[in-house]
């Protein structure tokens, strides 16, 4: 959880128009390096199952914000087959991404989403 979190926390988001909650900002927060996830898809997918495992959508959802925009968002929006300003407005409407947008974000940053039992506690 808290490699993710950090990374979110570092940037000192504001999300539909609301600063990102405390819950999510931890002490020591490293800046985010964009240019580390540009061409990386094993860096993505380590990034976002560190976002996956805190089981928090609004986390979830900032850490595929945050590689889509790594990636450029003009090149991107090409690539996953949306225009730029509806890309752009996915992140900023007042409610969470549709499920199907969220799934060809993932197949867009060469991601595939896996199911995996949970480990027995």
């Amino acid at each position: 959880m808290a490699g993710a979190v950090q990374r979110l926390a570092g940037l000192g988001l504001k999300v539909k128009g609301k600063q990102v909650p405390e819950k999510i900002r931890m002490p020591g927060a490293r800046a985010f390096n964009a240019a580390k996830y540009r061409n990386d898809p094993g860096a993505i997918a380590e990034y976002l199952n560190e976002a996956l495992s805190t089981e928090d959508s609004f986390v979830i959802t900032m850490a595929i914000r945050n590689m889509v925009r790594a990636q450029g968002m003009i090149r991107f929006s090409r690539k996953a087959g949306f225009r730029r300003d509806s890309l752009d407005k996915t992140f900023k409407a007042e409610v969470s991404p549709a499920f199907d947008t969220i799934l060809k974000l993932i197949v867009a940053l060469d991601i595939r989403l896996m199911a995996k039992p949970v480990a027995n506690q």
